[in-house]
């Protein structure tokens, strides 16, 4: 019994031995690689012109402001609804199945 023991012992050892420099690294002073060299063009990219936004008449602020009362009011109803939902999602209230998520 006292030899299982003793031949464990030097397995053991042995193993803790031996496993060290198998898994040694590299050392830490070792010269990094160079980090990848970056080309640029000399002058930045322009964006591209589309003729057709070119020829897109603007509209003054009086044309901007007059619309008829019913597209303010579906306005005013879409806004309104946006908000009640957001709020309905962010103040705590437990979710329903049919509850829409984000």
């Amino acid at each position: 019994m006292v030899s299982t023991h003793r031949t464990a012992m030097l397995l053991v050892l042995y193993l803790i031995a031996v496993a060290g420099p198998c898994n040694a690294q590299e050392p830490l002073l070792a010269e990094s690689p160079k980090p990848p060299v970056v080309l640029v063009p000399a002058t930045p990219a322009q964006p591209a012109v589309d003729p057709l936004l070119q020829t897109v008449e603007t509209k003054t602020g009086r044309e901007l402001a007059e619309k008829p009362w019913f597209w303010r009011f579906l306005e005013g109803m879409a806004i309104g609804a946006a908000t009640y939902n957001t709020q309905k999602q962010s103040d705590g209230r437990p979710q329903t199945p049919t509850t829409v998520k984000p």
